[in-house]
């Protein structure tokens, strides 16, 4: 598996990885114009490190999406920002984590094809399809 993580340098450090089966793993500032240096390796999955961001979530991971189109996107978004959390998976995230020692089993959830979705993004899944709207908590 070829794995993009683009992460934030304010942000508190994410674990460092290594994958079972051999494949690279490449570390990427969130610098504008990160979504051609993906691009340019064409990942199988993009972990966005998102934590800080907030409402523009659903806006940068639509942005990934759009650079490498193939690719299963993973956001690490900020705890109880339900409106975060829903943007992303508008956007097109396949998985929602709040906390980073979740990265490692999202990551294996989602090269088996699953969903990984923390407590955040299922709360914010559960108010919209309540009718209840996403509000930040």
């Amino acid at each position: 598996m070829n794995l993009c993580i683009v992460f934030d340098r304010e942000a508190e450090a994410l674990p460092a990885l290594s994958l079972d089966d051999g494949g690279a793993v490449h570390w990427i500032p969130d610098d504008p114009g990160f979504e051609r240096r993906i691009g340019f390796y064409q990942p199988s999955l993009i972990v966005l490190d998102l934590r800080r961001h907030g409402i523009d979530t659903g806006e940068i991971v639509a942005r990934t999406r759009l650079a490498v189109p193939s690719a299963v996107v993973l956001v690490i978004g900020a705890p109880r920002n339900f409106e975060a959390a829903e943007t992303a998976m508008r956007a097109g995230a396949a998985g929602y984590i709040t906390r980073p020692a979740n990265l490692l089993p999202a990551i294996r959830a989602m090269r088996s094809d699953r969903m990984y979705v923390s407590g955040t993004g299922r709360q914010a899944v559960t108010r919209r399809i309540a009718g209840g709207g996403s509000t930040e908590d």
